[in-house]
């Protein structure tokens, strides 16, 4: 009966401690941190990626979910491919207002994409009004890195903004 007395003696006394220690079903607290329980966010690439099989499969709808999820934590292709959704329609209603907003938080994180797709949009004024001195912020930052359309287009804007 000795040999069962220490392991009863250390359960209750884990039992015991756990019980004081502050254990939840939201997680465990000690002394100075909380420990959470709950499973942690999902990888941002992996939204991302998501997104593209979705996209490629033409699931419009989906595709925008995970862009969307993948956009909101910073991620700047993610936030490109939702621009484009939102500026063609595509699983979302049509928006260029939102178009413009994330092709914005894209270009600025350095996507030569959207850094691209603004300076034309401002460039063409088609679906914006034009706006050729944006055009060229935009299409300078893309020809900086190395985009022979954004070059090309660029000089057409610079003839223009000295006429």
């Amino acid at each position: 009966m000795k040999k069962y007395l220490l392991p009863l003696f250390l359960l209750t006394l884990i039992s015991a401690t756990l019980s004081l220690s502050g254990c939840t079903k939201q997680g465990l607290t000690t002394n100075t941190t909380t420990v959470r329980t709950s499973p942690q966010s999902p990888d941002v690439e992996a939204l991302y990626n998501q997104g593209i099989d979705f996209y490629n499969n033409r699931y419009f709808i989906q595709a925008a979910q995970k862009f969307r999820e993948a956009a909101k934590q910073g991620h700047a292709k993610a936030q490109f491919r939702l621009a484009a959704l939102y500026r063609f329609g595509s699983g979302v209603q049509k928006d260029l207002d939102q178009a413009i907003h994330w092709y914005r938080k894209a270009a600025e994180q350095g996507n030569l994409d959207a850094q691209l797709s603004l300076g034309m949009m401002y460039y063409k004024g088609i679906e914006i009004p034009r706006n050729l001195e944006e055009a060229e912020k935009w299409l300078s930052l893309a020809a900086d890195q190395g985009n022979q359309d954004a070059r090309d287009k660029l000089e057409k804007v610079q003839d223009e903004l000295v006429k």
